[in-house]
């Protein structure tokens, strides 16, 4: 049981945020992953799947260039 990084301090840790699974995915194939639902393999919440929102300290920025980003862009 260790939080990754382990140098970041766990009373820190922005909870509302810590078993969230965000899809930024075409689909929703990755609902059914163990990382998207069910208990967290540290015991401490569960997992849930959703979809991207807006927060409110981020209003306005732009989405990042698709060159900072490792999976390349679908050919359609």
């Amino acid at each position: 049981m260790f939080v990754v990084p382990s140098t970041y301090p766990p009373d820190q840790e922005p909870e509302e945020f810590c078993h969230l699974f965000i899809n930024h995915s075409e689909g929703k194939e990755s609902a059914k992953g163990r990382w998207a639902s069910g208990e967290s393999m540290d015991g401490k919440g569960e997992f849930k799947f959703v979809e991207p929102f807006a927060s409110n300290d981020r209003v306005g920025q732009q989405p990042a260039p698709p060159y900072v980003h490792g999976t390349l862009p679908t050919v359609k």
